[in-house]
């Protein structure tokens, strides 16, 4: 097949560098994950588990949820600031002098996480996909995006990474799922070139692409298949973004790094107890053998 490759460790050992000794957290970048309803406390709070985005080498996170949420995050989240969004009927309310505050100094951005039917998703997406940094667009914010095509049409040339797995990747492309799952790959791709932006198709086999060049990931394994693996591959990818690194590359390096880690904590849990949270536990050894190649 041309221009793909299947995403190894050895391809991204040049991501991980040796650090100059004279810097410090800024140097690495600032993640947002913005999300949250009062359906879904959770998802924003996996994409965070382990500190993710701290865990691949960004310098800070802050994540960004509905006020009334901000009780139940405080005890669960240390290395990460939290930021208070206000809302409406249990759900994100954009304000455009609060948006401000939270992106001022921000590198990348993750949005959708258990957003919900968020009624202002049209306008945060707006907001954040025309600041110019990379955003990652997940779960909810690809359901909004499937009913609202207009939005997809303005993304071209922008650093825009949209993450869905076969049941979204249909509703995106207005297709039956079956369509889907019998050609990934050009279903991925073909997106991708008409919209202008990276496609990471979740599945067995991962499709990363930009229209262009196609990146496999085959590391994984069917104990991924459990609410929340996604949402800490945002994480991942995200702490990726943050640093500087290109949304696709960063995409294909959080594929891997993501199902390197759930097949080490396979291993302690077996194939049916893995938990996202565990899988964050395995992230830096998986960084560890990556670095060693």
């Amino acid at each position: 097949m041309a221009d793909t490759q299947i995403v190894t460790g050895k391809m991204l050992k040049g991501l991980f560098a040796e650090r100059g000794r004279d810097t410090h957290k800024k140097d690495y970048g600032k993640l947002a994950v913005i999300g949250g309803c009062k359906y879904y406390v959770g998802a924003p709070l996996i994409a965070e588990c382990g500190a993710a985005a701290l865990r691949t080498g960004a310098g800070l996170n802050v994540l960004a949820v509905p006020d009334f949420l901000c009780q139940a995050v405080y005890g669960r989240v240390t290395e990460s600031t939290v930021f208070p969004l206000k809302s409406a009927d249990g759900f994100i309310s954009f304000d455009a002098s609060e948006f401000d505050i939270l992106t001022k100094d921000i590198t990348a951005a993750c949005f959708g996480m258990g957003l919900g039917k968020c009624p202002d998703a049209g306008i945060i997406t707006e907001y954040l996909t025309v600041s110019g940094i990379p955003v990652l667009l997940d779960a909810d914010a690809l359901n909004f995006l499937a009913d609202n095509k207009q939005y997809l049409r303005a993304f071209k040339n922008r650093k825009i990474l949209v993450t869905p797995h076969a049941g979204e990747m249909a509703r995106l492309c207005g297709v039956e799922i079956s369509g889907v799952l019998k050609n990934p790959v050009d279903t991925a791709k073909d997106f991708a070139k008409e919209y202008g932006i990276i496609v990471l198709l979740k599945g067995a086999d991962t499709v990363v692409t930009d229209g262009e060049k196609i990146f496999l990931n085959t590391a994984g394994d069917p104990c991924m298949a459990k609410g929340g693996s996604g949402d800490l591959l945002a994480g991942i990818i995200g702490g990726l973004l943050a640093q500087g690194r290109e949304p696709l590359i960063s995409a294909a390096a959080g594929a891997f790094i993501a199902g390197s880690a759930a097949l080490k904590a396979k291993e302690s849990f077996t194939q049916y107890g893995v938990l996202p949270t565990d899988t964050a536990r395995f992230v830096p050894e998986v960084l560890k053998e990556i670095i060693s190649l």
